[in-house]
């Protein structure tokens, strides 16, 4: 892959994949895959991407911790005292 975003006269950066066709299970698509593409990434120098990807996720998963915590409010402690 070339990176035609350098202008004239900067270093330019390549990458060349070699070898055998590679076998992914549904792990690595939550493992290996986001290890790759974030390499990747900062390899170019892409900083924004990987950063809006973390936010992002962030965003997720305190919107459904906000969810359930906002769900089990009424339903008071779990256990009544007399």
């Amino acid at each position: 892959m070339f990176d035609s975003g350098l202008g004239k006269g900067e270093g330019r950066k390549y990458t060349l994949a070699v070898g055998e066709r590679e076998e992914f299970s549904a792990l690595d698509v939550f493992t290996t895959l986001p290890a790759a593409w974030s390499g990747t990434k900062f390899f170019f120098g892409d900083y924004a991407t990987p950063a809006m990807a973390i936010a992002v996720a962030l965003a997720a998963i305190g919107g459904i911790a906000y969810l359930a915590v906002r769900r089990n409010m009424g339903r008071g402690p779990g256990i009544k005292l007399k």
